[in-house]
């Protein structure tokens, strides 16, 4: 890999033979936009001659044409490297040099909407809070996603394809996922591993640890790769919390697409201290003690367990985030266990000597959040309990929601008295989990704002104007993702396995048919038979009476009675 800096830039577009600059920005959602610029450009030289040289790195944007921009009256913004750019040759495209930019009022500060900006103003704002011995946050977030091979068939996916750490030789995109960590290992990404997941076709990738900003970063250069990967390879990649079976509205699979897992974001923290030990760690004089947490860590995962509901619009912003806590391995429930994956924050339990890995694990949140923004909040909710609880009795921290609940048990299979003993609050979930998040953030946001924070002091200036870009982007893709599933279900309805599927379906109930009919015309058989053998029984029975009365005695009488009238009338 090839460490470009704004200081190298120029001598390494030449070097490099980079023809193209894609000067990347965010949304406030987290979505890429860019411009393609030429990196060089034509220069006349003093003896008139022409040469090349390299091209200024920035453009202008329409700020009013972003979701969560600016208003029409009031549009220019700048794109810039900003301050700590991110500078990678493209892995799919040796040409192009992305650089990952920042917006700015024109001639003025960062655009304090952009969330790259609030990622970098988090991290200075903690470095200005010199009286907490911290240094940083270390973030890492662990990336779920699915990957379709070409016009497959989700009807057809009835056949284990791949399976929770399936083989080389069993998981169906090895080749692809094999060039996608080596992608991101050039791009400068630490990538570690990949692995398949519990889901058909689903596979996580592993990265290392990283500060803030550039754990942020990271996660929007691995979405980034892996979209431009996937067109190359013609597969079809897809993040969203819970793609199938999100609502009861797609396909079914043999009945149990409730249990067909989603992707999350899984993302663990911690920060570092001032003299760059892990803050959440207990030490004694000689070394860490692997299994308890410091007195900082409870308070981190205290104040993420009480501003949960809140801090859910940002790391569960979507519709169809509803869909995926509550199942399988997502919690539902807000509280802390450790190594419990029914948690809502799992305490990582790591080997002895490896304490600096120390770490908690947010389980609910998931990959359509914004990066920068989501572990910006996660810094200050959890800043903000250290900087109260510090000051506070346990009895205050008791009152103030600041002593974690840790409850070492599997909270699915608790009975529900149980749960109602425990007091445990549950997470926003279902089809409603984004106005609920709303209403929840509207009402505990405080913790958020700080003068000279990532989010400013006044709510409205930054967190309205985000909330009101979240709904309206959730809108228009739940419009869109109706639209596209209708037709989506008809391609699927044409496909040859789905025409097939039909076709043994027809074969099935035309057998069906055939068996009912067999028996209605068995059973009309039948009674034809027995009513025919009833008829004749009693013709039988009739002609044998007949028989009979011939055959009596009395018959003989009338008989002879008759004769005994003729021998009168012959001999009266």
């Amino acid at each position: 890999m090839v460490e470009i800096t704004m200081e190298t830039i120029q001598d390494d577009i030449q070097k490099l033979g980079i023809k193209t600059i894609e000067l990347q920005y965010l949304d406030p959602t987290g979505e890429v936009h860019s411009m393609i610029l030429n990196a060089t450009k034509i220069k006349k030289l003093p003896n008139g001659n022409y040469d090349f040289v390299p091209n200024e790195i920035k453009g202008t944007l329409d700020g009013s044409s972003i979701p969560g921009f600016q208003n029409i009256d009031k549009t220019g913004l700048e794109i810039v490297p900003g301050p700590r750019p991110r500078i990678y040759v493209d892995p799919t495209d040796a040409t192009r040099l992305i650089v990952m930019g920042n917006t700015k009022e024109p001639n003025g500060p960062l655009y304090a909407k952009d969330p790259r900006n609030q990622a970098i103003i988090a991290e200075k704002w903690l470095e200005s809070q010199t009286d907490l011995g911290l240094k940083a946050m270390r973030v890492g977030p662990e990336f779920e996603f699915f990957v379709f091979p070409k016009n497959v068939d989700p009807l057809a996916l009835n056949a284990d394809n791949s399976a929770y750490h399936s083989s080389a030789s069993d998981n169906p995109h090895q080749k692809f996922m094999e060039e996608y960590l080596l992608a991101l290992q050039a791009a400068g990404v630490d990538s570690r591993f990949f692995h398949s997941e519990v889901a058909n076709y689903q596979e996580e990738i592993g990265v290392n640890c990283e500060t803030l900003l550039r754990a942020a970063d990271n996660l929007i250069i691995q979405r980034e790769i892996l979209k431009k990967l996937a067109k190359k390879h013609h597969v079809t990649v897809c993040w969203e919390p819970k793609l199938l079976n999100a609502y009861g509205e797609t396909i079914k699979q043999r009945g149990k697409t409730s249990s067909i897992n989603g992707n999350g974001l899984h993302t663990n923290l911690s920060f570092d201290t001032s003299d760059e030990r892990n803050a959440f760690v207990t030490y004694d004089e000689k070394k860490p003690v692997t299994n308890e947490l410091s007195d900082d860590a409870n308070l981190c995962i205290a104040g993420l367990l009480k501003h949960a509901n809140a801090l859910q619009v940002i790391f569960n912003p979507s519709t169809i985030s509803g869909a995926r806590l509550g199942m399988g391995e997502s919690p539902k429930f807000i509280i802390a266990g450790r190594d419990n994956r029914s948690a809502m924050i799992r305490i990582v339990t790591v080997p002895e000597g490896e304490e600096f890995k120390t770490r908690i694990e947010l389980r609910a949140a998931d990959s359509m959040l914004c990066p920068h923004t989501w572990f910006a909040a996660a810094q200050m909710a959890m800043i903000d309990a250290i900087k109260q609880g510090r000051k506070m009795s346990r009895e205050l921290r008791i009152k103030n929601g600041l002593v974690p609940k840790i409850i070492n048990e599997n909270f699915y299979e608790m009975s529900e008295k149980k749960r109602q003993d425990l007091s445990l609050l549950e997470l926003h979930t279902g089809p409603d989990i984004l106005s609920k998040s709303v209403e929840s953030l509207k009402n505990d946001h405080q913790y958020l704002l700080a003068k000279n924070g990532p989010f400013g002091e006044n709510f409205d200036e930054v967190m309205a104007p985000y909330i009101e870009t979240i709904v309206k982007k959730d809108i228009d893709r739940e419009i869109s993702r109706s639209s596209t599933h209708e037709k989506w279900k008809k391609e699927q309805s044409e496909t040859p396995v789905a025409i097939q599927l039909k076709r043994n379906e027809l074969i099935r109930r035309s057998n069906e048919l055939k068996a009912i009919e067999l028996r209605i015309l068995a059973k009309k058989q039948s009674e034809q038979v027995q009513s025919e053998a009833s008829k004749s029984l009693t013709l039988n029975q009739s002609q044998d009476s007949q028989h009979h009365f011939f055959k009596k005695p009395v018959y003989m009488n009338i008989v002879k009675e008759e004769e005994a009238k003729k021998v009168r009338n012959i001999n009266p």
